[in-house]
């Protein structure tokens, strides 16, 4: 079960200068988190559904092994009273913002801001594969 603490982290994390001060951000969704759970990327606590939790008991309790993971069952409807998405709340992850290098001070890098269009990103970085952009 959610604690009320719990919730309103959850629902700080829906802003910006939360995110930034807690040094933390969310990752909703059952697929998202699937795919959280095999990246390099700290996971601190997964908040998921009984139905979730009972389909990826096997990854769910690999990755707490190897991360001291933290998974707390809940029920759809409080998932979906603090999530920022309208379906699809299964699971819901908070996660450490990861440590930023500093960039290196000779070759290309490719530096964008506001890109609206996740179609038009996927092709920006495609053609700065393709140029050996390595940044």
């Amino acid at each position: 079960m959610i604690s009320k603490n719990q919730q309103k982290l959850i629902r700080a994390l829906g802003q910006k200068k939360q995110r930034k001060q807690l040094g933390q951000f969310l990752v909703q969704g059952e697929k998202n988190v699937l795919e959280l759970l095999s990246s390099s990327l700290k996971t601190e606590t997964v908040f998921a559904t009984p139905d979730f939790i009972e389909a990826h008991i096997e990854r769910l309790a690999s990755s707490a092994d190897l991360a001291g993971l933290t998974v707390v069952e809940a029920d759809e409807a409080t998932l979906s009273k603090v999530s920022t998405l309208s379906s699809n709340n299964a699971a819901i992850a908070v996660v450490n913002i990861p440590e930023t290098k500093a960039l290196p001070k000779s070759g290309l890098i490719l530096a964008l801001d506001g890109v609206s269009d996740p179609g038009n990103l996927g092709t920006i970085i495609r053609l700065a594969d393709w140029y050996g952009v390595k940044h």
